[in-house]
């Protein structure tokens, strides 16, 4: 075999491996999206709940992600996320942004006037916040985000209303943003978290949810 010939062959081999490798990838991609897009609960008839899980991961779905993402209801009907007892101790959100002025973050800067000294919880954690000096005796502290971190609804009129751990709220339709608080299982080190979260959707429409601590992260309410 002269030169030309195993340079060819060489060539050819390498070209119908990338492309078995890449109809592999995109297989499996349109195998991932395939299931997504068909993992629907369908309720009705008498009022129930639909569950849906948050975080965990088995064989079958990433340990980031709900299950399902996409569940259909009816009016009047209620979904409850619960995060598992057996999924790590990694912290999610269910987020509703209706109105885009409403998005936020875990954490964001405050002005605080005054020195403060905080004390880590549980006390002697390897932690400290973020202080940074400022002009006129005002300091900028980085704290959690109240609104990210705790159950949160904010109605049409920019009222806000929070809730303890495990909420139970009532989605009328015309709300700017809801939110789960941080969902992690039962014996999470993060004070005042949730392991469920309630919602009662009273109209109908398309909703769409995020956890804020992963925006990859999303899912989906189809009320009819």
């Amino acid at each position: 075999m002269n030169s030309r010939v195993l340079v060819f062959t060489i060539i050819l081999v390498s070209v119908l491996a990338v492309v078995s490798s890449s109809s592999i990838i995109l297989n499996y991609r349109a195998q991932a999206v395939t299931s997504a897009t068909t993992s629907t609960i369908t309720m009705g008839g008498t009022k129930t709940d639909a569950k849906v899980q948050v975080g965990g991961g088995n064989n079958t779905y990433p340990l980031m992600g709900y299950r399902p993402q996409k569940v259909e209801i009816k009016v009047g009907d209620s979904v409850v996320w619960n995060a598992p007892s057996n999924a790590p101790q990694e912290p999610h959100t269910v987020t509703f942004v209706l109105d885009n002025k409403t998005m936020t973050t875990s954490d964001t800067p405050f002005g605080v006037s005054t020195s403060t000294n905080f004390m880590s919880l549980p006390p002697g954690a390897n932690s400290q916040p973020t202080t940074i000096p400022g002009k006129s005796g005002m300091n900028t502290i980085v704290a959690s985000n109240a609104r990210a971190y705790s159950p949160t609804i904010i109605d049409s009129t920019g009222k806000v209303r929070m809730a303890p751990p495990n909420a139970m709220f009532t989605l009328m339709g015309d709300e700017k943003y809801v939110n789960s608080g941080w969902l992690a299982p039962k014996g999470s080190p993060f004070p005042g978290s949730s392991d469920t979260f309630s919602l009662t959707f009273q109209k109908a429409g398309t909703y769409p949810y995020l956890c804020i601590l992963h925006p990859w992260m999303a899912g989906q309410v189809v009320v009819k």
